[in-house]
């Protein structure tokens, strides 16, 4: 059984707004990130971020095994 750690992680590149209320999806390394709304409840352009998370596709578990918390 593979056990997932959350970390901190560095970061390049122009981070999306601060948003609630968006939707997430990952499809192999990447997440892509579209709606939301910002601090004060307005609606933030329909924008498409997508975000590589430098994980190798069928990875994940092995990688989670070597971040262990």
């Amino acid at each position: 059984m593979a056990f997932v750690c959350w970390s901190a992680t560095k970061a390049a590149g122009q981070s999306p707004f601060p948003r609630s209320l968006n939707t997430a999806t990952a499809v192999g390394a990447k997440v892509f990130i579209v709606g939301g709304r910002d601090a004060a409840g307005n609606a933030l352009p329909m924008e498409l971020y997508n975000l590589n998370t430098g994980m190798e596709e069928g990875r994940a578990s092995e990688r989670a095994s070597e971040l262990a918390c």
